[in-house]
């Protein structure tokens, strides 16, 4: 599948700007309560790094999401660009119906390798 510059340019910024902002919000709620808890526990000279590590923490979830949410709003078109590129003779998968006789214990990958002999 060829997917052109401005299509996977779309999808880039979609899922940067929204891992951006989910991290930004994520590590600053997470910082915060970390930093005020370590300084609540006595250790207020290690609240920044506290706060900085549970912010890069967040950042992992938080930018998963965002590109779930990217790839969820661009994928009809990019199935869209699939379809297109698809040559007619190619078979989809879901169209392909296992025949094996109910009773034999073979799995259906071995049945069609042996169906054709």
């Amino acid at each position: 599948m060829t997917v052109h510059w401005p299509k996977a340019l779309a999808v880039w910024w979609s899922a940067a700007w929204r891992g951006a902002l989910y991290g930004l919000v994520g590590g600053f709620v997470l910082g915060a309560v970390a930093g005020f808890v370590a300084g609540f526990m006595g250790a207020a000279d290690q609240a920044p790094f506290y706060g900085a590590i549970s912010g890069y923490i967040a950042s992992i979830p938080a930018s998963m999401l965002g590109l779930k949410q990217a790839l969820t709003r661009h994928l009809p078109s990019l199935v869209a660009i699939a379809k297109d590129q698809t040559p007619s003779n190619v078979v989809p998968a879901a169209s392909l119906r296992c025949t094996a006789p109910p009773k034999r214990s073979v799995p259906c990958s071995q049945v069609h390798a042996t169906a054709g002999r």
